[in-house]
């Protein structure tokens, strides 16, 4: 007979916490008051006006999402965005 019962979750109690992750994020917060986030931010978007393409996909997916489908059409492209 095999490890497992037919039906029965492996894991009933789910993936646990991470706590190293959620530490990080917390000093990262912490580091990054308001005014540095604004700072980053003028530095991401002076990047992307100067042609960086990481920066500027960077800042078009923080506030649009990501793209989800990119369809060229008669001289049109279509782009799909899907939103959280």
């Amino acid at each position: 007979m095999g490890r497992f019962e037919k039906g029965k979750s492996g894991n009933p109690a789910g993936r646990a916490p991470r706590v190293v992750e959620a530490a990080q994020r917390s000093v990262l917060l912490e580091l990054f008051d308001e005014r540095a986030e604004r700072r980053v931010i003028a530095g991401m978007i002076e990047a992307a006006a100067g042609g960086d393409v990481g920066a500027f996909k960077a800042l078009y997916e923080r506030k649009y999402g990501k793209v989800k489908d990119v369809v060229e059409e008669k001289n049109e492209v279509v782009v799909t965005v899907e939103y959280e």
